[in-house]
C-alpha cells in the first residue's frame, strides 16, 4: 500500500489482508446499489486501449457521492 496525500493505492495483497467477511462485502455492494438508484453514482463506460492484438488496458472509474468515494480499477492483459 502506498499513500500520497489523499491518494491511496491498494494492491492485491492489501485487499487480501483486509479479511472482510462476505456479509461486510455484501453490505457495501447493497449500499452502492442504493446510491445508484438515487442517482448518486457516476460510473461511465470503461475505456479500452488495445495497442496490439495481444494486449489491452481497461479503466473502470466510479464515484459514489453518498460515500464521497472515488475509485478506479485497472485491468490489463
Amino acid at each position: 500500500m502506498s499513500l500520497h496525500d489523499d491518494f491511496l493505492v491498494l494492491n492485491r495483497a492489501d485487499l487480501d489482508g483486509l479479511n472482510l467477511t462476505w456479509a461486510e462485502v455484501m453490505d457495501v455492494i447493497d449500499d452502492a446499489f442504493v446510491q445508484k438508484a438515487r442517482g448518486e453514482v457516476q460510473n461511465p463506460p470503461k475505456p479500452k486501449v488495445a495497442p496490439r492484438s495481444d494486449a489491452f488496458v481497461n479503466a473502470m472509474p466510479a464515484f459514489l457521492a453518498g460515500s464521497d468515494s472515488l475509485g478506479i480499477k485497472w485491468v490489463s492483459g
